[in-house]
């Protein structure tokens, strides 16, 4: 199960767990999922954060990431393994080509 988190300062929040954060739920920054949803559904472009994640280069993620988001980078890659199509991530070239292909 996916859970929207909030994008308040890591220093708020117990260090590894978000408020009302269940265990083994994930939890995916809002900007960060909105970022998925309009690739995902529309083919569009993302940051190069989640076009780092998307082409599976970790540590380009990680040195593009903001606390949020590499608190959240597990979740992050977790999702895009389980809900988006595999044509659409793994690679530069995939991530490319996704984005290609939504352009009529």
């Amino acid at each position: 199960m996916y859970q929207l988190c909030s994008n308040q300062p890591a220093t708020a929040r117990e260090e590894g767990q978000e408020e009302g954060q269940e265990e083994g739920e994930m939890m995916i920054p809002e900007n960060i999922q909105g970022g998925l949803d309009r690739y995902q559904h529309h083919h569009i472009k993302t940051g190069g954060f989640l076009e780092a994640v998307l082409s599976d280069d970790i540590e380009d993620a990680k040195g593009r990431a903001d606390s949020n988001s590499l608190r959240a980078l597990e979740d992050i890659r977790q999702y895009v393994r389980d809900e988006l199509p595999p044509e659409s991530w793994g690679s530069r070239e995939k991530v490319k080509a996704w984005i290609k292909g939504g352009k009529g």
